[in-house]
């Protein structure tokens, strides 16, 4: 096998995955499309009205679209929301956009339960 074929298989992931209690969503278009590309492959049939699919399904669901200003943050968790970005370009003669990502460890709360409920 190719390494490219080998990097492809060591590199795929199911687009919604259950792991125990916790759903994961990951789905990025544009590296499925790619990949396909480099691998001179066709992006199957069925693959690829899927993706169409969502993608609509994601475009009419849209919850937050907003530009953030100078001294906004958004956190949300990566594994559970969709989310994409607008192109950006810095605007001549004003300040360089800087943006700065962080990883937090998400703790698990049972917000069900009477104690996890304060300030709710």
């Amino acid at each position: 096998a190719s390494i490219m074929s080998l990097r492809m298989s060591y590199n795929s992931y199911p687009i919604f995955d259950v792991q125990g209690d916790r759903l994961r969503f990951r789905y990025m278009r544009y590296w499925i499309e790619s990949a396909h590309k480099k691998m001179n492959w066709k992006v199957p049939t069925l693959l690829r009205i899927a993706m169409d699919v969502l993608d609509d399904t994601l475009d009419k669901g849209c919850c937050f679209h907003k530009s953030l200003e100078r001294g906004d943050i958004l956190i949300c968790n990566n594994a559970v929301i969709a989310h994409g970005r607008d192109a950006f370009q810095d605007t001549p003669g004003k300040p360089r956009r800087h943006l700065v990502r962080a990883w937090m460890q998400m703790q698990k709360v049972d917000l069900l339960k009477p104690s996890n409920q304060t300030g709710l």
